[in-house]
């Protein structure tokens, strides 16, 4: 028998961050970080302050796992 393979965890990062903009359409990426540090939600690397950068990734895996729409 083969071992099962392990299933996707589901990315809680994702979902947050696409919930804030749907939220707020019309939010800047440091507006989306500021929430996102309010909430003590952590970056990638485990840091506590999010750069724009870091958002606008976040952003596009959101819209490329079907989160958002495409912009």
């Amino acid at each position: 028998l083969d071992p099962v393979p392990r299933r996707a965890a589901p990315d809680r990062l994702l979902a947050v961050v696409a919930g804030i903009v749907l939220s707020d359409p019309g939010a800047t990426l440091r507006e989306i970080g500021a929430r996102l540090e309010a909430l003590r939600e952590p970056t990638p690397r485990g840091g506590a302050h999010w750069r724009p950068g870091s958002v606008a990734h976040v952003l596009a895996r959101a819209r490329k796992a079907g989160l958002l729409p495409a912009a």
